[in-house]
């Protein structure tokens, strides 16, 4: 997509990163947006589109990709580089996203993060910081602690367990029995 003048504006996805040069053609109704790409060949027309309203971008289905094999740039998988960076991913799809979306971010101290997340999860189980992780992934929760603070939460927020009422070390309500029925005065009336 390429903005322009407050609009938004489809380019072929092959040309994702790559330097588009956009003008004005026309007035009035007939104006029209021209985008144009430098390469081996020249200058060439790549797009054009009508005048877009902000909110409302301009799209051409024919500029993305219908084949879900096919590759598009900036679209990459998460590949591990380091024996820590493979325990992490370990954790599960959450740890994926999370690192994807951490490095969107420009997170600072990842590798630190990453090792805690590792930590907590021989302590709590894969499972669930992987859930953690992706809990934090989607809501943009990429501080130090944020995913102990995550993890502290789900975990209290389980809920209390209780002892049945055979196993209760309650004294019970048996002794109360004896206040609801009808005391006698020492001359044998009743109360």
């Amino acid at each position: 997509m390429v903005a322009f003048e407050s609009g938004q504006y489809s380019v072929p996805h092959a040309l994702l990163g790559s330097e588009v040069f956009v003008r004005v053609h026309g007035v009035a109704e007939a104006e029209q947006i021209i985008i144009v790409a430098a390469g081996r060949d020249g200058v060439r027309e790549v797009a054009r589109h009508g005048r877009a309203r902000p909110g409302s971008p301009k799209i051409d289905d024919e500029h993305f990709p219908t084949d879900a094999t096919q590759k598009v740039p900036g679209v990459y998988a998460v590949t591990a580089n380091s024996p820590d960076e493979e325990a992490f991913l370990m954790i599960g799809h959450g740890a994926h996203e999370w690192l994807r979306e951490a490095a969107a971010a420009g997170t600072s101290r990842m590798r630190q993060k990453m090792g805690q997340a590792v930590a907590l999860s021989r302590l709590h189980g894969r499972e669930r910081v992987d859930e953690v992780l992706g809990t934090a992934a989607a809501y943009g929760r990429f501080g130090t602690g944020d995913v102990a603070s995550l993890l502290a939460h789900r975990v209290a927020d389980q809920g209390s367990r209780s002892a049945g009422e055979d196993a209760s070390l309650a004294q019970g309500t048996v002794g109360w029995q004896a206040m609801s029925s009808p005391s006698t005065t020492a001359d044998g009336g009743e109360l």
